[in-house]
């Protein structure tokens, strides 16, 4: 059976029921669960080639119960690459430089943000590494988002076609789902690490 690139109102609800689904299972996770699937989720990644290769990786902030990225900060390599973090307008989103232990602020969502004052937006297409969030994925590395559509838009083909950076979705393990309905926007992504496992 051939996935229907077009999305009916059904399933549209249905994302909806996932979306709730998935950030309920995340949010009952305890402290320590939190804790130790970050330490695995950075073990994971930082043994990857996608990691040991790239030197500019962007990775975001955790909020509402996503996984953590932020140990890979306290990785040998860190301080060879450049790390970014996302700063979200109105309806955009763009990477800025920080440095690990510098201060941040929160935004309008609590999330914390670097100052993005006086620096420029790094260009997706100079990104080697992005750590995507998800509020849920399958095996075929499919990704739900939030919903605000910040990444999507942020890796809409027109923005990475002179570089593709690699896609590395990242969540917990009981955030996978069996399969996800489809959007023509949605981005899909090269991998997929959780706690648990390498899609």
């Amino acid at each position: 059976m051939t996935r229907s690139s077009v999305v009916s109102d059904d399933a549209k609800n249905h994302k909806q029921t996932l979306r709730a689904e998935k950030k309920r299972a995340r949010r009952a996770l305890t402290p320590a669960q939190q804790s130790a699937a970050a330490v695995q989720l950075a073990r994971r990644v930082a043994s990857s080639l996608a990691f040991i290769r790239a030197q500019r990786v962007a990775l975001y902030w955790p909020f509402a119960g996503e996984i953590s990225p932020l140990n890979l900060l306290q990785h040998p390599q860190a301080n060879r690459k450049q790390w970014y973090l996302p700063v979200i307008r109105e309806t955009t989103m763009e990477f800025f430089q920080f440095q690990p232990g510098a201060g941040l602020g929160a935004n309008r969502f609590g999330i914390m943000e670097p100052d993005s004052a006086n620096q420029r937006a790094i260009k997706p297409w100079q990104l080697d590494l992005i750590l995507v969030p998800l509020v849920a994925f399958d095996a075929q590395k499919h990704r739900l988002g939030m919903g605000g559509g910040f990444y999507d838009r942020y890796l809409s083909p027109q923005r990475i076609a002179i570089k593709r950076p690699y896609l590395l979705g990242v969540g917990h393990q009981v955030q996978e789902v069996a399969e996800l309905p489809l959007e023509p926007w949605d981005v899909r992504l090269d991998a997929i690490a959780t706690d648990q496992h390498w899609y």
